[in-house]
């Protein structure tokens, strides 16, 4: 096995293996590390792209965000031999590296035990993000219930800036790229206003087709937020499977309380955060 630092000419043999930001962060030239790994197969005589990591450099800390190898190369030392190249190459005296990911499936699990094996400790995230399937909503308070307000999809647009203009002006958080962003579905992302005056809001964007992100929650009063919850899940449970799972991302104190009161135990927290001292 063999590393080679991925560029536009060849990211074609590794986009698989990064997430979209940096596949573009690449592509833009931006401060960030990329490697590939290649495996040379002998049977076909040629080398083949097994793997990759990118890292983003921060004072004396390494983040990485994407970290993937393929299949047939798990247990055979690739991810080690990346990580260890990785810290040979760029990391020195003092030196860490970090990563936050979500524990969804049977994949992360495997992570996190190969990273703990390498020698990261966990350490508390940063924010929390908890997880619910479709399938138990009917098990919370906010199931059954008609709701209150309009999908995006039936808003003009201008009033849907102006939401956006409203919380961020409120410093509300919202989906990274706005309310407008192709990101969000806005059939069941749900908007309650009155006289052009926004009440509150619920957006869910759309990150796989069996996942959803609740990326924005507000409304002045806790039963408004709870009556556009009400509306928003209803048009969840009819659009999407039951096995679709939501992630929401928890901001605050206050909406924490209300995931609690709202979801009781049928949300699990699925956020972990790992890292590696160099010392030496």
């Amino acid at each position: 096995m063999k590393i080679t630092p991925i560029t536009n000419e060849n990211l074609e043999h590794f986009e698989k293996f990064i997430s979209k930001e940096d596949a573009q962060f690449i592509k833009e030239g931006s401060a960030i590390i990329p490697i590939g790994l290649v495996a040379d197969d002998v049977e076909e005589g040629k080398n083949l792209a097994a793997g990759a990591i990118c890292c983003r450099p921060d004072d004396f800390i390494l983040d990485i965000t994407s970290f993937w190898i393929a299949p047939s190369y798990r247990g055979r030392g690739a991810g080690k031999f990346l990580l260890d190249e990785t810290k040979r190459l760029f990391m020195k005296e003092d030196m860490e590296f970090n990563t936050e990911f979500m524990i969804v499936d049977k994949e992360q699990e495997d992570f996190v035990d190969f990273l703990e094996e390498y020698g990261f400790n966990y350490i508390d995230p940063e924010y929390d993000i908890y997880s619910i399937k479709v399938k138990d909503l009917d098990e919370t308070k906010i199931s059954g219930k008609e709701g209150s307000g309009k999908v995006f999809s039936s808003i003009d647009k201008k009033m849907i800036e102006e939401a956006q203009k409203f919380a961020d002006k409120k410093g509300l958080n919202t989906p990274m790229n706005g309310f407008n962003s192709e990101s969000v579905d806005k059939d069941i992302s749900v908007l309650l206003s009155t006289n052009d005056k926004v009440e509150g809001f619920v957006a869910f964007e759309k990150l796989a087709d069996d996942r959803l992100l609740l990326s924005a929650v507000w409304a002045e009063m806790p039963v408004t937020v709870l009556h556009i919850l009400e509306k928003a899940v209803n048009l969840v449970k009819s659009k999407y499977s039951p096995e679709t799972t939501i992630l929401i991302q928890s901001v605050d104190d206050t909406t924490d309380d209300l995931l609690d009161n709202l979801f009781g135990d049928n949300i699990s927290e699925v956020t972990c955060r790992f890292r590696y001292p160099v010392t030496e």
